[in-house]
């Protein structure tokens, strides 16, 4: 182990893998998600970090430096921070906001839903979550209450 633990170029590559099955497994079975301009399910990730684009992060000869430099890092112009994408984050300067290593990688996707305490939408996504982790692992759910939050988006820049 090096010390970066999910930072790493198989870990990352698998993240990137899990996000494109996510996304097609969303098309396939017809959710509705809030949509970046090109029409894709707008979703925050260590993925944006490298423009979506294995082959960059595959050549990417220190990771730690593309996180922590993350001033060009948007997704449809949102910028994208480490802190949005990683959880268990450490850092080896406690007075220092550089990233050096992180124990596991966040995708966040948003749904729209009318029901706010209900669990449709919720055991919809679980069985997306299903679906494209079957070919590589389980998925362990913790339970945990809705959540309402709100988010403001211009209608001219995404889609609903």
């Amino acid at each position: 182990d090096d010390g970066l633990g999910a930072l790493q170029h198989s870990t990352l590559l698998s993240a990137f893998e899990l996000e494109r099955r996510i996304s097609d497994t969303i098309r396939k079975r017809g959710l509705q998600c809030l949509t970046t301009p090109d029409g894709s399910c707008l979703v925050l990730s260590p993925s944006a970090f490298w423009h979506n684009n294995a082959e960059a992060l595959i050549q990417d000869m220190n990771i730690l430096d593309t996180l922590n430099l993350y001033p060009n890092a948007t997704v449809s112009g949102i910028l994208v921070t480490p802190d949005m994408v990683l959880a268990g984050r450490e850092f080896h300067d406690p007075t220092s906001t550089r990233v050096d290593g992180a124990l596991f990688l966040v995708l966040t996707y948003f749904f729209p839903d009318n029901d706010c305490l209900g669990n449709a939408g919720r055991i919809k996504w679980l069985e997306v979550l299903e679906e494209a982790a079957e070919q590589s692992g389980d998925v362990i759910i913790h339970p945990q209450a809705p959540k309402l939050i709100a988010l403001e988006v211009s209608r001219a820049e995404f889609q609903v």
